[in-house]
């Protein structure tokens, strides 16, 4: 055995070692000793987010995570004659990798004769930031702003931590926050994270599409993605669902590449991709799980002569999902510290539903998921998107460059998984297949015009047309939305805008209804002071609150008021003013008393 492969495998084993040691301590000790232990790593010797909480819900982890270390280390050292060789590739590993990296990044480069096709591609990536860019300034709804308020407005290690709602989607989170913290809390830069990601989508699709099919392919699904109603809409909504769908169509199309390519500085990208995507939501599961079930799929099915065989491919791809998981599970640690691991895998707005209820809900479900895709599509373009589809799984051995279909694998995976989880099962959980579907549309409508033997030129006319339809009707949708190209504020904002100038010390605003957080959005826009929006009155006394009642919703004063349940508070709701009416909410002032 060559002195470096002894060197690489004493490292390992002795970090492995430590490290079961140290994570074990920090399990079993009492919280005082680890408190002051960990005290020394903050700049003013008081490690504020170590809480006894926060220890409490780390035992757990750390005793299980320290316990395999050290079973690690001694599984190295009983069987050392096996493990050495295996890591004395570590170095040469390490040294390969620039050139893997090399590699890697060649897969994006131009092919020989595709620049007109990136040019088109070009083309529709500028359409679609025009196509978006009067929508991000369309009304903020309750929640892309309730991201804002409750969590990317607040210090970071409250971002990071609190997950008392599924609402933070954390690294988009953190993305907001940074956008904000540049561009300061317009509608605009709230947005920005999810408008880039979705356009970003565009050329990704494109890649996907390539890699899959043809670049013609590839150029029709970017353009229908571009163009898509309901993809605009997620891409002006600050929510994590698109930046999710980048990382799986990302994550997919690399999966094609290390399918056929040994690399493994590809295999650490994959699990980079697939940590954020599990960063971003913990749904995630559902593309990652999809690509490696293709995955497996294909390695059973055609082997894998860059790995030496399929079972290596296959172990390739569980160790590397194993590390996936592992940097997901240490970026939600903060979360597990602040909010306990019971508000991650148990939060009660995502139960698992009993199975009556589940099958119950499924098919509306999916109807809801299918209209919300359709979304201001003409009816002649639905059948045809679907035709498409149809067409490309039925010539999908003429047609795609790979032999198993994605189709089929992530709808036996999807089903499985939904089988097991039972949750209910909305609209923007499936909005990560939005792109798939588009490239499997396209490749029938493209594809079946080359078996049809259409002559080259003419389905390079008919590409180009349908791009430029697809421009059009992007263009005219903008027009039905904002005839004068200009957008302006809706209803909360309005209710903003009226209250901002009347409100002095000693006043409040109630509302209960859902635009609650958009109303406190636009009242912190417009320079408000937080202090006015009343969730609670332990901290001051008022005398007058501004009472905002949605009756759209049936509300009525006193109902509107009560819901707020204020302990000890009495309105005089008999000489309440009402002073106007924007939308459909009414907007009294009323005096406010105290029972002492």
């Amino acid at each position: 055995m060559k002195r470096a492969g002894v060197g690489w495998w004493l490292a390992v084993m002795v970090l492995c070692l430590l490290g079961g040691v140290l994570l074990s301590a920090g399990g079993w000790l009492p919280f005082e000793r680890v408190k002051a232990l960990v005290n020394g790593l903050s700049p003013d010797g008081n490690f504020k987010i170590l809480t006894p909480f926060a220890m409490d819900e780390l035992r757990l982890p750390l005793r299980m995570g320290g316990a395999l270390l050290v079973l690690a280390a001694a599984g190295l050292l009983a069987f050392h004659r096996k493990t050495q060789p295996f890591l004395s590739k570590i170095g040469p590993a390490l040294r390969g990798l620039p050139a893997e990296v090399r590699e890697l990044v060649g897969i994006f480069h131009p092919r020989p004769g595709e620049w007109p096709y990136l040019l088109g591609l070009l083309l529709v990536t500028v359409g679609a930031v025009l196509a978006r860019l009067l929508f991000t300034s369309d009304p903020m709804v309750h929640d892309e702003t309730y991201t804002y308020i409750a969590f990317a407005a607040r210090p970071w290690w409250d971002l990071f931590s609190d997950y008392h709602l599924p609402n933070n989607h954390i690294f988009h989170t953190m993305l907001v926050k940074l956008s904000t913290g540049i561009f300061g809390m317009a509608p605009w830069a709230v947005r920005l994270p999810a408008l880039v990601t979705g356009v970003l989508c565009v050329p990704a699709v494109y890649w996907l599409g390539k890699r899959l099919y043809s670049r013609s392919t590839g150029l029709l699904a970017a353009g229908l993605l571009a163009a898509l109603p309901t993809w605009i809409d997620y891409n002006t909504n600050a929510r994590g669902y698109v930046p999710m769908a980048l990382f799986s169509v990302l994550l997919f199309g690399l999966a094609l590449y290390l399918r056929e390519h040994k690399n493994r500085a590809g295999w650490l990208l994959f699990a980079g991709l697939g940590a954020l995507g599990f960063f971003t939501l913990p749904v995630f599961l559902y593309p990652f799980g999809m690509t490696l079930a293709w995955l497996a799929v294909s390695a059973l099915a055609e082997g894998a002569p860059a790995y030496g065989g399929r079972w290596n491919l296959l172990a390739y791809a569980g160790a590397f999902a194993a590390l996936t998981v592992l940097l997901a599970g240490v970026c939600y640690l903060p979360v597990v510290m602040g909010s306990g691991l019971d508000a991650l895998i148990a939060n009660p707005y995502v139960q698992r539903l009993d199975a009556s209820a589940f099958f119950l809900r499924l098919g509306d479900r999916l109807g809801g998921a299918w209209y919300e895709w359709n979304k201001d599509l003409p009816l002649w373009l639905e059948v045809f998107l679907a035709l498409g589809f149809a067409v490309g799984l039925a010539l999908h051995r003429k047609i795609s460059r790979v032999r198993i279909p994605a189709q089929l694998t992530s709808l036996v995976w999807l089903a499985l998984v939904l089988l097991v989880q039972r949750p209910d099962p909305n609209a923007r959980l499936w909005t990560f297949l939005i792109p798939f579907w588009l490239v499997w549309s396209a490749a029938g409508l493209v594809e079946g015009l080359r078996l049809l033997r259409v002559p080259a030129r003419w389905r390079s006319g008919l590409l180009a047309l349908a791009l430029v339809g697809l421009a059009v009707f992007s263009y005219q949708r903008t027009l039905r939305y904002f005839p004068s190209l200009a957008p302006g504020p809706g209803n909360v904002e309005n209710i903003a805008l009226y209250l901002q100038p009347l409100l002095k010390p000693g006043d409040g605003v109630i509302i209960t209804s859902d635009d609650g957080p958009a109303l406190w959005y636009y009242l912190r826009l417009y320079g408000t002071d937080d202090r006015y929006y009343v969730q609670q009155l332990g901290e001051r006394t008022l005398e007058r609150v501004y009472i905002l009642v949605d009756e759209s919703v049936g509300q009525t004063l006193q109902s509107a008021a009560e819901d707020r349940r204020l302990e000890g508070v009495t309105f005089d709701f008999a000489g309440a003013q009402h002073l106007t009416r924007i939308g459909g909410t009414s907007i009294y002032l009323c005096d406010v008393g105290y029972n002492r």
